[in-house]
C-alpha cells in the first residue's frame, strides 16, 4: 500500500522550553499535529475522509543534539462517510505550508493556557 511521511518539528526557540517541560510539549507535539493533518485529510480537495497515522517521537537529531520532532506513516488515503477508500489525488497527500500554518495555530492555541507561553517569543509564532 502506497503512503506518506509526515515530519512534524519544533522551532529552536522552543526547543530549551521543550526538553524542561517533556510530558507537556510532546503530548502536545502528537495531538496537534495528528489534528491539523487529520483537518487538512477532510478537505475534498486532498483525501475528503478521516486518515490513519503512525507516530513516533525523536527526541535527537542525526547529530545527537536534542531536536524533538515526529515522524508519521500516513497511508495514500482515507476512509468516506460512506466507508468507502477514498485515495489521494494525484499521488499528493496535502501541501506543506497549509499544514505548517494549521499546525503552528492548533500548537499555540494549545499552549496558550500554560504557564511557559509568556517565555516564547511571539517570532516564533509567525515564522515559516
Amino acid at each position: 500500500m502506497p503512503y506518506f511521511l509526515l515530519t512534524f518539528t519544533l522551532p529552536d526557540e522552543l526547543r530549551k522550553l521543550a526538553r524542561s517541560q517533556q510530558r507537556l510539549f510532546y503530548s502536545t507535539l502528537f495531538r496537534t499535529s495528528a489534528a491539523a493533518a487529520k483537518r487538512l485529510a477532510l478537505d475534498p480537495k486532498f483525501v475528503g475522509g478521516q486518515i490513519g497515522m503512525v507516530g513516533v517521537l525523536h527526541t535527537w537529531g542525526k547529530d545527537l543534539t536534542y531536536h524533538p520532532h515526529l515522524h508519521y506513516l500516513v497511508p495514500a488515503g482515507g476512509i468516506g462517510g460512506d466507508g468507502e477508500w477514498l485515495p489521494v489525488r494525484n499521488n499528493f497527500l496535502f501541501p506543506m505550508k497549509a499544514l505548517s500554518k494549521i499546525y503552528r495555530a492548533k500548537f499555540r492555541d494549545a499552549l496558550q493556557g500554560e504557564d511557559c507561553f509568556e517565555q516564547i517569543p511571539d517570532r516564533v509564532w509567525k515564522q515559516d
